[in-house]
């Protein structure tokens, strides 16, 4: 079944989702013709993490500016190559129209930081 984006919610849980870790995920990138994005992730995630330890623990919103700053930092590395960022149902995304690609960053509370 195709889809547009953005999706609704009825369509999103309507789609079969499976998750990833390690070198799985990084094959399954590749896979799905994500290849630009394996490192670009990763590199985002040790930006974040470098801005978060300059940041006390006297800011409550510490773990969340981690998330955004993840947002934030991939979104730049991924700009000049066709990416954009949006915010489909609040959500951040980073959506190439030209591979009719999405990527939503979403996470668990205790995967913010392990302070929460």
């Amino acid at each position: 079944m195709q889809h547009s984006l953005p999706l609704n919610y009825n369509e999103l849980s309507s789609i079969p989702c499976d998750s990833f870790k390690g070198d799985e995920a990084r094959n399954k990138a590749i896979e799905l013709g994500l290849a630009e994005v394996v490192d670009v992730i990763p590199e985002a995630i040790q930006d974040a993490n470098n801005s978060l330890a300059l940041k006390t623990y006297f800011n409550p919103s510490r773990p969340i500016a981690r998330w955004g700053d993840i947002c934030e930092q991939a979104c730049l590395k991924l700009l000049s190559s066709g990416w954009k960022q949006k915010r489909i149902h609040g959500q951040p995304c980073l959506v190439n129209h030209i591979g009719n690609i999405q990527i939503i960053f979403m996470s668990p509370n205790e995967a913010l930081c392990d302070e929460m």
